[in-house]
């Protein structure tokens, strides 16, 4: 009988504590503030990006251990190959420094490379890239960049806070590279700027006439297409970097990046434009 009683008092208090927890559970998310809830949900996708930000930092330290800082072929073909294997969360990061890579690859072998017009083969593949031209090396480079540019919608929703476990501290402050799509197209004009192209094109396909939208307002410049200019060239594809970058921050609401991008936009198209009028147009 004591028995009996024992067990029905236990099946009596069970039913009432997990209605209790289950009440109390939703009673808790039901009141729980929203701002709470979003520092939550940022806490957690940060914690998942410190994990590929490890991942990063595993396979870039492994590079280092392995090879010497000349030793520049060797870790070309080591990213490469970790690329193929990696998330697809990180195959951005890593062909950003793969880009870096091969330009630092040419500039420690710009004078044994064949300067030609049209690549002597359609190979790409990364294992030859010693046999590359110089057209086919560029090229391959710029692959790099636009298809990491290309995820624009995923990567400007990305903080870059969300990173700073593996990133560089940049010459910028946050405000103007507050998202890694704004990281990264500042990697990608940074390599731009050096306009190494020119040795392999026409010095004409890279003169901006200062009497084109280069100088406009940035609702003007936003909506210039350049047509005048070799898509090929480094000034082509730096004009449609401000271009995204502007529209961005225009659509972001970051004043400070939007007046940031704007002046450097100026500024570099008053180095690059030709014309006696560009004077004028820079300070008009």
């Amino acid at each position: 009988m004591k028995k009996i009683f024992i067990a029905l008092f236990i099946l009596f208090l069970f039913p009432i504590t997990l209605f209790g927890q289950s009440k109390i559970i939703r009673s808790k998310r039901y009141y729980y503030p929203k701002d709470s809830l979003n520092a939550l949900e940022s806490k957690y996708n940060k914690a998942i990006n410190n994990k590929y930000a490890q991942q990063l930092k595993d396979i870039c330290k492994k590079i280092d251990i392995e090879y010497k800082d000349d030793e520049i072929e060797e870790k070309i073909n080591s990213l490469e190959e970790a690329i193929q294997t990696a998330d697809n969360k990180i195959k951005p990061f890593l062909k950003i420094i793969l880009a870096e890579y091969y330009y630092s690859y040419y500039k420690r072998n710009s004078s044994s490379f064949i300067i030609e017009q049209k690549p002597t083969s359609s190979n790409t593949n990364y294992k030859d890239f010693k046999k590359w031209s110089l057209p086919q090396l560029f090229s391959y480079i710029d692959n790099l960049y636009e298809s990491v540019l290309a995820n624009e919608e995923e990567l400007s929703n990305i903080p870059i806070s969300e990173y700073d476990e593996f990133l560089e501290k940049s010459n910028l402050p946050k405000e103007i590279t507050s998202n890694i799509f704004e990281f990264f197209a500042h990697k990608a004009l940074d390599y731009y700027f050096n306009n190494d192209q020119s040795t392999i094109n026409p010095k004409t396909d890279f003169e901006i006439d200062s009497n084109t939208k280069v100088f406009s307002n940035i609702n003007e410049f936003i909506e210039w297409i350049p047509e005048d200019l070799n898509r090929q060239s480094s000034n082509y594809k730096i004009i449609k970097i401000y271009q995204r970058l502007l529209s961005l921050n225009k659509k972001q609401n970051n004043t400070d990046a939007l007046i940031f991008n704007d002046l450097e936009r100026i500024n570099w198209a008053f180095k690059v434009s030709i014309s006696s009028e560009k004077c004028y147009k820079f300070v008009s």
